[in-house]
């Protein structure tokens, strides 16, 4: 084997190596997906509060479950813990009203390192990811 067909094969190696490590979901992938999708539902909840005229009460435990309309047993179920932390006395989960406001809360979502964070404003509904 010549140096230069030694490189090529080196080359190639390390291209390999980079494409295989983006396919394998990382802490930081996962937690994004997640937080995504907890976001798309919220935003799905607020429009339904609107549209229908009645409040719609979010749970908190629901947004930890891959699936829908389930509660995710535990983290290991999930691969990343929920928190919502909310003004005390109040049920844990978001509320949204007919007219676009929220309870208020901020979602935390951790795994391993990882964190992300989903603010709701209690005035407006809206969603901020941070």
């Amino acid at each position: 084997m010549t140096l230069l067909e030694l490189l090529v094969v080196i080359v190639l190696l390390g291209l390999l190596s980079a494409i295989g490590a983006q396919v394998i979901p990382g802490d930081e992938r996962r937690l994004q997906s997640a937080s995504e999708r907890v976001e798309h539902r919220l935003r799905k909840a607020r429009l339904s509060a609107m549209r229908s005229g009645a409040a719609v009460f979010v749970p908190c435990e629901s947004m930890a479950s891959s699936r829908r309309g389930e509660a995710a047993k535990a983290d290991r179920d999930t691969g990343f813990t929920v928190s919502c932390t909310s003004a005390a006395g109040r049920e844990r989960g978001i509320t949204f009203f007919p007219d676009g406001s929220s309870s208020g809360e901020t979602i935390g979502f951790m795994t391993g390192k990882s964190r992300a964070r989903i603010r709701v404003d209690a005035l407006t509904g809206t969603l901020t990811f941070e």
